[in-house]
């Protein structure tokens, strides 16, 4: 099987290798056959993760092996086609290649422990038992946890991680979904909007006010974006719905990401108790926790700086019939660049519950961990 350590510190050297080079790519490409190597082992470890036992940490070791083989790939074939290629191109390749390097650790940083001895167990038999029940037995007096309040933390919280992964996946859904209903009257807009208003009517008139616009609507999409912009000149109420959600989302996310930050600085002095010798074994999976908590909350404030920035973005556009007609091209624009920001929100949101679903196996970990002792 692989040994991710190693792997890890190849391709670092191989990283720094092509760093150095940047500014002559050329001599960047020798580091080619080295990270074609690397990838073959992870695809080898991966074939036989994924081939072997069905155990979650073997698969999940699988998945991390193939991602990172991925990017390792990747950067092979920029630096072979850099053999091609000279100035900007040949500078562009290096670069894709040295990011690519680095994209590559990522997937083997979060399954490698920082040594053998330190690796999770996912199913504790009897002589993992006996080792953390030792662990635990042999703290100092007057330090001893209370192994029952510590299983139900461990449990309840388990729980909670659950509801909160589930939670910004759907956040994220809900802020994509924003974002793809601006960006449909963005396109329109942009393109100059759609075919002008008759001529021939006054929708000045009281019974026309009702009637749609013909070049503000995405007459198509409205079933799907409820944004109807109608001749009676008005600010549609789906906009002003949209415009208080994201400051709605932004106080929930926000507020989230900065409860779940204090909340792990004060998990990581209360759990700093376990960095001893007789205890590190079990400290291991708690403080992967804590970072995983530490990677959401920060993932959920940056969420929800943006969407702050997206509303107050949102609510100073002019978007009566009469506002948008006077400046529908900036207009246009304006809510595209709105769409696009939603789109790293909800980014942000996804990752993070990606992150705390990753707790609920860690969580379990720790449960099994102490429900054998």
């Amino acid at each position: 099987m692989a040994d991710f350590v190693s792997i890890a510190g190849a391709v670092l050297a191989a990283t720094r290798e092509i760093a150095d080079h940047l500014a002559r790519p050329a001599e960047a490409v020798p580091a080619r056959l080295r990270l074609g190597a690397l990838a073959g082992q992870l695809r080898g470890h991966a074939a036989a993760s994924f081939g072997g036992a069905f155990e979650t940490e073997m698969i999940r070791s699988g998945i991390a092996a193939a991602r990172a083989a991925l990017e390792l790939e990747t950067a092979v074939r920029a630096l072979t086609d850099l053999e091609g290629h000279s100035g900007r191109s040949a500078e562009l390749l290096a670069h894709m290649a040295y990011a690519q390097c680095l994209a590559a650790l990522a997937p083997l940083g979060r399954e490698m422990a920082p040594a053998g001895d330190f690796a999770a167990h996912p199913l504790i038999g009897p002589a993992v038992a006996a080792q953390m029940r030792g662990a635990v037995a042999g703290s100092q007096a007057g330090a001893e946890a209370d192994l029952g309040v510590l299983k139900d933390i461990s449990h309840i919280h388990r729980q909670h991680a659950r509801y909160h992964s589930l939670h910004k996946y759907d956040q994220a859904r809900e802020i994509a979904e924003s974002s793809h209903r601006l960006k449909a009257l963005a396109d329109l807009w942009l393109a100059g909007g759609g075919p002008r208003p008759r001529a021939d009517v006054d929708f000045s008139d009281p019974r026309y006010r009702a009637a749609p616009c013909t070049d503000l609507n995405v007459a198509s999409a409205i079933p799907n974006i409820g944004f109807l912009f109608l001749e009676g000149g008005a600010k549609p109420p789906e906009l002003t719905i949209a415009q208080d959600r994201f400051g709605a989302l932004a106080a929930d996310i926000g507020e989230f990401g900065t409860h779940l930050l204090r909340a792990m600085d004060a998990a990581w002095l209360r759990e700093s108790v376990l960095f001893k010798p007789d205890r590190i074994e079990i400290a291991w999976t708690r403080l992967l926790v804590v970072l995983c908590n530490w990677r959401a909350g920060h993932d959920c404030e940056l969420a929800g700086h943006l969407l702050a920035r997206c509303q107050g973005e949102f609510a100073s556009l002019d978007l009566t019939v009469a506002g948008v007609r006077a400046n529908m091209k900036e207009t246009g624009a304006a809510l595209a660049r709105i769409g696009w920001v939603l789109d790293i929100a909800a980014q942000l949101c996804a990752t993070a519950g990606l992150t705390l679903s990753d707790n609920n196996w860690r969580y379990t970990q720790y449960s099994e961990f102490l429900d054998a002792v």
